[in-house]
């Protein structure tokens, strides 16, 4: 259960809902709720208590999925952009560049050098 709760979804169950749903685009607050039985206000409540918000939530998830994706050099950049929920790989490149200060093919040989 999240921090705060008294019941609800754990932390963990949330990333891997979120996670879940990436490929079919944004993850609303609403789908997101939907898929635990609540509606988007109580999830929101949820979240708040845990002093989380839903946005933030699924930006985390999306930059950590995309950055275990970029370590597997057979996944496309296209792909990885799917697979996070983006519409196009510009839309992708250009959010991964402002998560980390670099895109997604200089992090990719960065993380190959290391």
């Amino acid at each position: 259960m999240l921090a705060g709760a008294t019941q609800g979804p754990s932390l963990n169950e949330l990333r891997l809902t979120i996670k879940s749903l990436l490929p079919d685009g944004h993850p609303t607050l609403t789908a997101v709720a939907a898929e635990f039985g609540f509606s988007s206000r109580t999830l929101q409540r949820y979240l708040a208590a845990a002093g989380l918000n839903h946005s933030e939530l699924v930006r985390e998830v999306r930059q950590e999925r995309a950055c275990q994706l970029l370590a597997r050099p057979s996944v496309s950049i296209g792909q990885i952009a799917r697979r996070t929920g983006f519409a196009s790989p510009s839309g992708f490149s250009r959010a991964f560049h402002a998560w980390t200060g670099l895109s997604p093919r200089d992090y990719r040989r960065h993380r190959i050098l290391a």
